[in-house]
């Protein structure tokens, strides 16, 4: 006998691709998603307010590009080059190395030989640091297609400081709030895709739908926080002021500096006394072989990556 399933959450804020409701302004803006980054190796920006579904489009532009590209996402950029290109390889499924770089590099070119790509959705571009956002323009222009990027970020100067340190980047605008038709549609939609018991849609539904309209001005996310807050027995403007602390508390929480998704750590040093003479030339040669032998044991893993 199977095990019950947990009842879906239909208005939870994790990105869910399976519960999507499109609209003119999202299925425009993931066309041109899909157009840029079939197009070449130029950079292309979704920029929009917070919560109006920005994270979501980029999952559901990995999901459209279809098998000739990778997708591999980054919830958080705050990274320098070379810890973005470890990331980058370990989303492949490539084996560690000394020089994240050199592999990165080698499996654009063996992508764009298969005629394949690798596709970055860079979330919260923002925070992508000027040295990190330049040199990532710079490698996606050298890969000539290998690696395309697709970034998210709401109109902030930060998202313009870093568009600006990438180079010359397509801008895809995601900025129209929903109508009040089109949150009837979207609360009904998801309360259906969840199983939701029939009260609750009648709860949601009705006269109620113009009250969550006029607390979420047609913002997704805000109307997710709306729901859950008139779910738990409040009014509209109790709902207000639920979401007012809530915004309260998430610009206290993104004033916090952002962590860098964790790495493997490098070996610890070895702190044994050692000669001041360099390496002898027996030594440099077994260094060099060892290194010739790991990047051949990547690129063959590469190769056998490519025909799965």
């Amino acid at each position: 006998m199977e095990p019950a399933r947990a009842p879906l959450d239909p208005f939870g804020l994790t990105p869910d691709t399976a519960a999507y409701v499109p609209r003119p302004a999202t299925e425009r803006a993931l066309e041109e998603l899909l157009t840029a980054v079939r197009s070449g190796p130029e950079p292309v920006a979704l920029l929009g307010p917070a919560g109006v579904g920005k994270t979501l489009l980029l999952h559901l532009l990995a999901e459209r590009a279809g098998p000739a590209f990778r997708s591999i996402y980054l919830p958080n950029p705050k990274l320098d080059p070379e810890e973005l290109c470890t990331w980058v390889v370990r989303g492949l499924g490539a084996p560690a190395d000394e020089d994240p770089v050199r592999l990165l590099r080698a499996a654009a070119a063996h992508l764009r030989e298969q005629e394949q790509a690798c596709l970055l959705l860079v979330d919260d571009a923002d925070a992508l640091g000027a040295v990190t956002a330049a040199w990532l323009g710079r490698f996606a222009r050298e890969a000539g297609g290998g690696l395309r990027v697709a970034l998210a970020a709401a109109d902030v100067p930060g998202a313009r400081r870093a568009l600006a340190a990438i180079g010359a980047t397509q801008v895809v605008r995601l900025d129209t709030p929903m109508s009040i038709d089109e949150t009837r549609e979207y609360l009904a939609w998801r309360l259906r895709h969840a199983g939701a018991p029939a009260a609750t849609q009648e709860r949601i539904g009705g006269a109620n739908v113009a009250d969550l309209y006029r607390v979420a001005g047609g913002n997704p996310r805000r109307l997710h926080l709306a729901v859950a807050a008139l779910l738990r027995g409040g009014h509209a403007e109790l709902v207000e002021d639920d979401l007012d602390q809530q915004a309260a508390r998430a610009a206290l929480a993104l004033a916090a500096p952002p962590r860098a998704p964790r790495v493997a750590p490098s070996p610890a040093p070895d702190v044994r006394p050692r000669a001041k003479a360099g390496p002898s030339r027996r030594g440099r040669g077994a260094l060099l072989v060892a290194a010739g032998l790991a990047a051949v044991a990547a690129l063959f893993a590469l190769a056998k990556l490519g025909r799965g």
